[in-house]
């Protein structure tokens, strides 16, 4: 050992859209979406009152961590001593936390069904690469309880990082991410609001992309795809949203959650909003975090597109898009400015990055598991992203 550190029918006839990869990450200055032929739509449901305040989130983090203190396997260790240890860590980890003040479990969902979300749980994740268990680095997930989105929810997020910095040390990788589940206080969302969400998701699924770094476009990752396909010229521009947008005031709950998130691996998951599910919505595009800032800044980021979405009116985007020949340049524009607004309304203007662009720092992001195609997309924005040479 070595020292280191949730109906009706489905006769409604969907419009034509099918979700798909986006070839290439969405940007401003493209000139793909013009505002000729802009529909008229009158929308049958209305922006939501603030019922829905305070929110309630939970946040899972993926991680890969090496103990600062202790011992861990040598680099030559079979594969049963890392295995052991690897099993062993997320314990340890819930240990700490729970002598911290953070009541934390260890979680196998090989003995245990559900999940207990009154306390934090520590698990494995086999979603997370572990070609660094060699140099002492261990794939982990540590799930939130369920936090109430007052103030002191910011000083929780504080305290946990605080812990895990002092006991352990963390790598970034690709292959992490960071996922962000947000319920209303009513603890599920309603029908009409699940219609506003859709709406917002899918018109402004290209800017929320661009808000993501490189390394977790559709281009480059499975696990967090948008919703539609930013370069469908159906879904793309304004012209069809009034049909998709009637579509979805006028189908089911269920049948407009299928129709916006066919599957899970979607940047907005909201497949545990369909009747009788958990009632939350899921961020998935978010990038693995290592800090309480970044982390701090995708909860505000996901909280506040949710509030952005409740008051949501397509009228007022066409209105906008009147005066622009370049549509996803004022789309991008409009959404920056509403969604900091929302953020001010909602008290978590602070903890955001108003520079909603994130970078990548490839210099300090690990990449082993990703095929040589995608790496070269990604080297074509910055040449210092670059494979592992170690791994």
């Amino acid at each position: 050992m070595r020292t280191m550190r949730r109906q009706r029918s489905q006769s409604l006839r969907q419009p034509q859209l099918h979700p798909s990869f986006v070839e290439r990450r969405p940007r401003a200055d493209t000139d793909s979406f013009r505002t000729s032929n802009l529909p008229v739509y009158v929308p049958t449901s209305a922006p939501a009152a603030h019922d829905h305040l305070p929110f309630s989130f939970g946040a899972e983090f993926e991680l890969i961590i090496c103990p600062r203190h202790g011992k861990v396997p040598d680099s030559d260790a079979d594969h049963g001593v890392f295995n052991r240890f690897g099993r062993d860590l997320p314990k340890e980890l819930a240990g700490i936390l729970s002598a911290s003040g953070m009541r934390a479990e260890y979680y196998d969902p090989a003995e245990e069904k559900t999940i207990d979300y009154d306390h934090w749980n520590v698990m494995l994740d086999g979603s997370v690469s572990r070609k660094y268990r060699r140099d002492g680095f261990y794939p982990v997930e540590i799930v939130t309880p369920v936090i109430r989105a007052t103030p002191d929810w910011v000083s929780l997020i504080d305290r946990f990082w605080s812990v895990l910095n002092q006991y352990y040390e963390c790598l970034r990788d690709t292959t992490c991410g960071f996922h962000v589940h947000i319920s209303p206080v009513t603890k599920s969302y309603s029908d009409d609001q699940i219609r506003q969400l859709a709406k917002a998701i899918v018109f402004w699924g290209p800017a929320t992309a661009e808000c993501a770094p490189p390394s977790r476009q559709d281009n480059v990752q499975d696990f967090c795809k948008s919703n539609f396909d930013a370069d469908d010229p159906t879904t793309g521009s304004l012209r069809g949203h009034g049909d998709v947008f009637q579509y979805i005031d006028n189908a089911s709950r269920d049948e407009v959650i299928k129709f916006v998130c066919p599957d899970k691996y979607r940047a907005w998951n909201l497949l545990p909003s369909k009747f009788r599910g958990s009632g939350s919505i899921e961020f998935r595009r978010a990038p693995g975090v290592e800090t309480a800032k970044k982390a701090k800044h995708w909860i505000a980021f996901t909280m506040a597109f949710i509030e952005m979405a409740m008051q949501f009116n397509p009228n007022d985007l066409a209105r906008y898009a009147q005066s622009n020949p370049v549509l996803h340049d004022l789309t991008f524009q409009h959404f920056e400015s509403t969604l900091l607004d929302c953020a001010r309304q909602i008290d978590v203007y602070v903890q955001l990055d108003p520079r909603l662009r994130q970078p990548d720092n490839p210099r300090t992001l690990h990449i082993t598991t990703m095929q040589k195609d995608r790496i070269r997309i990604l080297q074509q924005l910055d040449k210092d992203h670059h494979k592992s040479v170690r791994y």
